[in-house]
């Protein structure tokens, strides 16, 4: 190794230069140092971490704040032009006993951090060297808001510092607590996505592309929950997810009730939006509906209980119990009406389109205002007249998975209207 100028070394055919955080440190956050490993030169990135002892060094700090206070409290009534570096030294001081107060686990630490950045032989480029020192001290004095030293004329000390010797010949260590020396150790690189999957985000610190696989068998299940605040970019994430799957071969169906996911349906062929109960939509959803209305489960009614119990507010015993025998009367009714049993659900004439309002009054066959229910309508010519009709004209006739509540003269309506 050759001393070569005041401003590296010579090391073999390459030339290194050597920079150290020279002051105090002001704010630390995971990966801080890590945006100064993004240079082009090869570097050596040295963290020395040394312990130290909890009361004594607590006392030590009192002392130093007690003198410091003094001082600048006594040049304050005096009229004296204030020191600043002494205010600054003494907030330290107040933070660092602060630090230490918090907790018996709290204790102080002695850090000293340097950087050598390389620039190759055998003719090494000094204008690419003295390019990436001031990149990596530009970002360390921005992300820490501190003070970064370039070295000049201690260029052999700070060296020998860099290597890995154990060996910190500079001396050049701030003191920090716990929180903060764990943010000094220096990341590598991160990795918070899946071995494999599809390309989802940028990983922050590092900026490398992380991968997502919804269906890694290191998941306990195939469940994903993206949480934030609003305008944080959860539906962005949630179509972002979807699109990229549905490339691969995957099928996802979304419900969304503000119609965030239209654009995605345009873009994809054989997607479809479906619009449930609007006025201009002809689908809806029945709670009513069940595959056969001669067998209804316990579940079901207790289900149409609830939800009568939600819309109608607080009903007593006496009324719960009314309400629970209509739905079942209703149900026996249904099954007792011409055409009642279970379609094919293989039925290619099934469709879930409204019947017209009927235009004589009839009496419902259900709870009010139910003649606005969904029903599923095909044709039924093949079987021979209706008990309501002497021709075999198409009639509406439920579909496996509904039911509906309405009069009979609709039911008797073509299924072209």
């Amino acid at each position: 190794m050759n001393r070569g100028s005041h401003q590296h070394v010579m090391v073999d055919r390459d030339v290194e230069q050597t920079i150290v955080v020279h002051s105090t440190v002001g704010r630390t956050h995971m990966g801080w140092l890590h945006q100064a490993m993004l240079t082009r030169q090869p570097f050596t990135l040295s963290v020395y971490v040394h312990g130290l002892e909890r009361r004594r060094e607590n006392q030590r700090l009192k002392l130093a704040y007690r003198r410091l206070h003094t001082i600048n409290r006594g040049a304050e009534q005096r009229g004296r032009v204030p020191d600043f570096d002494r205010y600054v030294q003494e907030r330290e001081y107040q933070q660092l006993l602060g630090e230490m107060a918090s907790g018996e686990q709290s204790n102080l630490f002695r850090v000293s951090i340097y950087q050598t950045i390389r620039a190759r032989g055998p003719e090494p480029s000094l204008a690419a060297l003295s390019e990436a020192v001031d990149f990596c001290a530009e970002a360390i004095e921005s992300a820490g808001d501190c003070k970064v030293s370039r070295g000049e004329f201690r260029q052999h000390e700070l060296w020998t510092s860099s290597l890995p010797l154990g060996r910190d010949v500079y001396g050049r260590a701030r003191k920090y607590p716990a929180d903060n020396t764990a943010d000094m150790v220096p990341l590598v690189g991160t990795r918070c996505g899946s071995p494999t999957g599809i390309p989802f985000a940028f990983a922050d610190p590092g900026r490398t592309v992380e991968l997502l696989n919804p269906y890694d068998k290191e998941h306990a299940n195939y469940t994903i929950l993206i949480a934030g605040r609003s305008g944080a970019g959860k539906t962005m994430a949630a179509n972002l997810v979807l699109s990229r799957c549905l490339a691969l071969g995957a099928r996802g169906f979304v419900i969304d009730r503000a119609g965030h996911y239209e654009t995605l349906t345009r873009l994809i062929d054989s997607a479809q939006q479906i619009e449930i109960g609007a006025d201009d939509s002809p689908y809806a959803l029945n709670p009513w509906d069940v595959p056969d209305p001669a067998k209804v489960s316990r579940e079901k009614i207790a289900f149409l209980l609830a939800l009568h119990r939600v819309m109608m507010g607080g009903l007593d015993a006496r009324q719960v119990g009314l309400i629970g025998a209509a739905i079942r009367a209703v149900y026996a009714k249904a099954a007792a009406l011409p055409g009642s049993q279970p379609a094919n659900p293989c039925s290619k004439t099934s469709c879930g389109r409204r019947p017209a309002r009927p235009r004589t009054p009839t009496r419902s066959m259900s709870p009010p205002r139910s003649e606005t229910s969904p029903i599923a309508c095909r044709s039924t010519a093949a079987r021979g007249p209706t008990p309501t009709s002497s021709t075999a004209k198409p009639r509406c006739a439920p579909t496996p998975g509904w039911w509906w509540s309405t009069p009979v003269a609709a039911r008797n309506q073509s299924c072209g209207s």
